[in-house]
């Protein structure tokens, strides 16, 4: 999804329920219409991102609708979660990722290496907890495929 689709449900609302069995989360179509109205309606349409604060039990839901459903860059501090309108095309690792901290990681990244999205090509990636990078764009030989890892969020910096 994209920003535009995000402020799209805002403005019209869901018309069924969203839920992830993997990640055993479920969303009402009211629940939704309480999210906007404590959380979604203060996001400012003038700056590239905007911070709301989150009520601590409702984090988990609140950061599953941005990340995973809606597919938005975000980052959290505490009960606050700064939603970005632009996913980053580009992002560094803070933290070196290696088979110790990644352990399905197929080489090591060292820091500050620049990092780009790529679209997992299997559906592996836990948008809760990472996303799938990798260090340049070329494709696998013979094959249409980049190859991505998950790097978990508190390894990137995004480079806008």
């Amino acid at each position: 999804m994209s920003y535009n689709k995000f402020k799209t449900s805002i403005e019209k609302g869901l018309n069924h329920n969203i839920k992830s069995r993997k990640l055993n989360i479920e969303i009402t179509v009211e629940e939704f219409k309480i999210f906007i109205n404590k959380y979604f309606n203060r996001i400012e349409e003038k700056k590239e991102y905007s911070v709301i604060k989150i009520d601590k039990p409702d984090v988990e839901k609140v950061l599953f609708l941005l990340r995973v459903y809606h597919g938005l860059w975000v980052e959290v501090s505490e009960n606050e979660i700064k939603v970005y309108k632009v996913f980053p095309k580009k992002f560094k690792i803070i933290k070196e990722v290696n088979k110790l901290n990644h352990c399905y990681t197929p080489k090591t990244f060292k820091t500050n290496t620049i990092m780009y999205p790529i679209k997992s090509s299997y559906g592996t990636t836990n948008k809760m907890n990472g996303i799938s990078l990798w260090d340049n764009l070329d494709y696998i030989e013979g094959t249409e495929l980049v190859p991505s890892v998950q790097i978990n969020y508190d390894h990137i910096c995004p480079v806008f």
